[in-house]
């Protein structure tokens, strides 16, 4: 998934991927065929810059304009569950390589397993794995290097992910959820978001070769295989079905660079539905549609809605609780626990964590970065 494409001199492309943090990645690019000639690789390791907030020289310098510091990740972030009615949350203690991040926590339909996407750095991959809630075993589910974005079937004996194919293009796999049998390409040049509470559906973005990013949020029957468009132009990441199936809320970003925002939109693409003045990074859907959760700025919180005659917000937003890092997250089924990757949770408060985090005007300049690239890929 590409945002902001950037050509850099020497055969490269660097652009940020529309994750809670905006990672810069670098990758070789033929420039007369704009082929990918590799993988990518983090320009900036362990650090997190913000969205849009960077440039390209024509000599190959980088500029990096954060809106926040950057701040490499801390020890204590980890994945947490949240018991929502007793305002507490117990740390998960997973066995994993050093240096390793958890991202895209997504329960189980049974409540009972979170899968999760794990980033490891010795070596570089990305896979996915399935964390067991009842008896804290930890199962790796895929075994290429860049397996991302699990989401389950409704069933839960599958679970969609997205990958690369052996040219670097994005594809949507599927693999059964006991890591049995061989995984299975259900789409090309497509990035799965969610499958629809009767499994019959799922809810995915295209992927662009010309402009090098994903663009659209479309349905695909599974039974089928017919296309429908829910929204186009936009750049869309957390796209959720409603549990009812009828909607789906989401968060994107349109072609002017601007901030993130949050709509829900009917699953027949007729009816747009913003949610104003919300900068979120993740939503779900509370088990009985009666709040949209979401995380922004470090905290996360709920705001009430209700989906019928038509969707509508009832109130103002609540905050549940803050942390360092609290951005992806899920609900679980029966919606009274969370799922949590983040530092320590302060209920109902704003993580003093975080009181550091102020804007800043620093310009982080990498001189000859162009050099820098041809040397880190042999070219």
């Amino acid at each position: 998934l590409i945002m902001n494409p950037v050509y850099v001199a020497g055969g490269f492309l660097a652009y940020q991927q529309p994750n809670d943090i905006g990672t810069l990645v670098v990758r070789p690019v033929d420039s007369q065929t704009g082929e990918f000639l590799g993988q990518p690789r983090e320009a900036l390791e362990n650090h997190f810059p913000n969205f849009y907030q960077f440039g390209v020289t024509p000599k190959g310098d980088l500029l990096v304009v954060p809106e926040q510091r950057s701040i490499s990740i801390p020890l204590d972030v980890k994945l947490h569950l949240i018991d929502q009615e007793e305002a507490s949350s117990i740390p998960v203690e997973l066995v994993l390589a050093e240096e390793t991040r958890i991202y895209s926590v997504r329960y189980s339909p049974d409540g009972s397993q979170i899968a999760m996407s794990i980033r490891t750095s010795q070596p570089r991959e990305d896979y996915i794995g399935v964390y067991d809630i009842q008896d804290g075993s930890f199962t790796r589910l895929t075994f290429s290097q860049r397996a991302t974005f699990p989401a389950w079937s409704p069933d839960g004996k599958q679970v969609y992910y997205d990958d690369e194919d052996t040219t670097g293009m994005p594809r949507i796999m599927r693999q059964d959820a006991v890591a049995a049998g061989l995984p299975e390409e259900v789409m090309k040049n497509a990035l799965v978001h969610d499958v629809s509470p009767d499994g019959n559906m799922m809810v995915f973005s295209t992927f662009d070769m010309d402009l090098s990013r994903s663009i659209d949020l479309k349905l695909y029957d599974l039974e089928t295989g017919d296309i429908s468009l829910v929204v186009s132009d936009l750049t869309v990441w957390s796209a959720q079905f409603s549990p009812d199936g009828s909607h789906v809320a989401y968060v994107y970003r349109g072609e002017n660079r601007g901030s993130n925002h949050s709509q829900v939109s009917s699953v027949d693409g007729r009816r747009h539905y913003p949610v104003p003045n919300i900068e979120a990074n993740d939503m779900r859907w509370s088990p009985d549609e009666s709040f949209l959760y979401f995380s922004s700025g470090g905290s996360v919180s709920r705001i009430p809605i209700r989906t019928t005659p038509s969707f509508q917000i009832l109130g103002e937003a609540e905050v549940l609780y803050s942390s360092r890092f609290a951005s992806e997250f899920d609900l679980s089924p029966n919606g009274n626990m969370m799922a949590q990757v983040s530092g320590a949770i302060a209920f109902g408060a704003v993580s003093s964590d975080s009181e550091d985090e102020s804007p800043t005007s620093r310009v982080m300049w990498l001189q000859n970065w162009s050099d820098h690239l041809s040397r880190e890929f042999g070219k």
